[in-house]
């Protein structure tokens, strides 16, 4: 076997790397409720109650937060959201997954939308994608809803 074969994704290290996103952002979603429980600028609502999801509380929170489209909030709810598109396909539309490090081809796997496209995402944008979802949470924790 070469070193190539050998450093090639399996099925089992694209699974993993789903896993691995969808977990992260279970992470990330919980410290975005951290932080519209004890900013300084709490939501309005009990979120305990409340049956709407996290992110929709946050995303409103930062956006009624943010001064202006450069202002930090503004860029990392841009940030946030491009990372949710990915985690948005894994969880709700994953449809298939392929790993064979003997074809050449790279590990992906395919989710289908509501509306019928199909979107891939390849094993290395799973893995900048857990790295981001890293970052996004140092920066969330960051965050100070004052206004």
């Amino acid at each position: 076997m070469s070193t190539e074969e050998k450093l090639a994704p399996d099925m089992r290290d694209l699974l993993a790397a789903v896993g691995e996103v969808l977990l992260k952002w279970a992470f990330l979603e919980h410290d975005m409720e951290k932080s519209l429980r004890t900013g300084r600028r709490a939501v309005g609502r009990t979120l305990s109650a409340d049956r709407t999801p996290i992110i929709k509380l946050w995303r409103d929170t930062v956006r009624l937060s943010a001064t202006d489209p450069t202002d930090v909030r503004s860029a990392l709810l841009a940030d946030v959201e491009e990372v949710a598109s990915v985690r948005n396909s894994l969880a709700h539309g994953l449809w298939s997954a392929s790993a064979n490090p003997k074809n050449g081809k790279q590990a992906e796997v395919v989710c289908r939308a509501r509306d019928g496209t199909y979107r891939t995402i390849t094993f290395p944008e799973l893995l900048e994608t857990e790295a981001r979802l890293h970052s996004l949470r140092e920066r969330v924790r960051m965050l100070d809803f004052q206004c």
